[in-house]
């Protein structure tokens, strides 16, 4: 199982997460938030994580062919004079999308390496109390929350490797304090 607590394939996964569609490459590359982007230490980075997270079936490439509508003017007078009554009709065509999206082991590496270790870390974040201040927004959304995997899945997207961190951390002090956590 390939470990996914770093931050760029953290992200990837946690952005499919919810996506219904394929999301394309270049789609992904434009919305990747800042502070993952800069934790990026070359410029294959991107690359090589998308072709380990196909390699290991946590993200496949998909094409996909869907209806949609597409407004027609229609013209009611003669064709020669302009028109004096006109209406916008619909005509259905077929669109084709492709891009990325999550498969069963990339959902299933997600929840078991970020959200359960979160949810293993919820009962005891009173107890980081001496964690670094700059995890506030974390623990106090951790604490607050009702589902558990919506809340971590969009901190994730906003800040991966601020949450990854928070993950190593947490689980050091907790270890410090014979808690431990997977």
């Amino acid at each position: 199982m390939l470990d996914i607590r770093e931050p760029l394939p953290a992200w990837i996964l946690a952005r499919l997460f919810d996506e219904e569609h394929p999301l394309p490459r270049k789609s992904l590359l434009k919305t990747l938030c800042q502070a993952s982007f800069d934790s990026m230490t070359g410029d294959n980075d991107f690359a090589d994580v998308m072709k380990e997270l196909e390699k290991e079936h946590y993200i496949k490439f998909k094409k996909e062919t869907y209806e949609d509508f597409k407004p027609v003017a229609v013209n009611y007078g003669p064709p020669d004079e302009p028109p004096e009554e006109s209406s916008t009709r619909f005509e259905k065509i077929m669109r084709t999308r492709e891009g990325y999206v999550i498969e069963e082991p990339g959902i299933n590496a997600f929840r078991r390496q970020i959200v359960t270790t979160i949810k293993e870390i919820k009962p005891h974040v009173d107890k980081l109390s001496t964690i670094d201040g700059k995890f506030g927004k974390i623990i106090n959304s951790v604490r607050s929350t009702v589902d558990l995997t919506k809340t971590v899945t969009k901190l994730c997207i906003e800040n991966t490797p601020l949450l990854v961190d928070f993950i190593k951390s947490a689980m050091s002090l907790l270890y410090k304090v014979d808690i431990f956590i997977h």
